[in-house]
């Protein structure tokens, strides 16, 4: 039997703001807390797809494993 959980509360982190061009206006980059009706808690992360493009062009550079 598989049980699931029911959403009880949920909540903004922080400020609504693109992390990336600290524009206030944009909301590109937000942390969402959450809570269940179990007890469990969960923090996610949503980000629009361009804010994925920017992060990925601003590593395009960086060397992400080195020999």
């Amino acid at each position: 039997m598989v049980t699931l959980s029911v959403l009880v509360d949920w909540r903004f982190d922080d400020v609504v703001h693109d992390e990336l061009s600290n524009l206030d206006e944009t909301n590109n980059c937000v942390d969402v807390s959450v809570r269940l009706d179990d007890g469990q808690a969960r923090w996610l992360t949503f980000v629009t797809p361009d804010y994925l493009k920017q992060l990925l062009e601003d590593w395009s550079d960086r060397t992400l494993f080195t020999s």
